[in-house]
C-alpha cells in the first residue's frame, strides 16, 4: 500500500518512509520481496540484461564541407514505390 501512495519509489524509499511509521519484523525482507513483484516498476525500470545492439560505424562524407544526416527512427514503414515522404 505504501509503495504505491509513494509514487512507485522503490523500495529503499518504500522501506524508509515505512520505518518512520510502522514496525514490523524483517521490514526490509518484506518491502524488498514486494517491490520486485511490482508489475507498474517492473514495466518502468530499464532492462540491463539484455545486450546492447551493436555499433555500426557511419560513412565518411564524400566531400568536404557536405551535410550527413542520421535517422535515428526506426521500424517506419515502407513509402509506396514512386513517392517520396513529406
Amino acid at each position: 500500500m505504501a509503495h504505491e501512495d509513494r509514487a512507485h519509489v522503490g523500495a529503499k524509499r518504500t522501506y524508509e518512509y515505512l520505518r518512520q511509521h510502522v514496525f514490523m519484523p524483517r521490514l526490509w525482507k518484506k518491502v524488498k520481496a514486494y517491490t520486485a513483484t511490482c508489475e507498474k516498476c517492473r514495466k518502468a525500470k530499464p532492462d540491463y540484461d539484455q545486450p546492447l545492439d551493436l555499433i555500426v560505424p557511419t560513412r565518411p562524407p564524400p566531400t568536404q564541407l557536405s551535410t550527413q544526416c542520421i535517422d535515428f527512427i526506426t521500424s517506419l514503414p515502407e513509402c509506396p514505390e514512386g513517392t517520396t515522404p513529406s
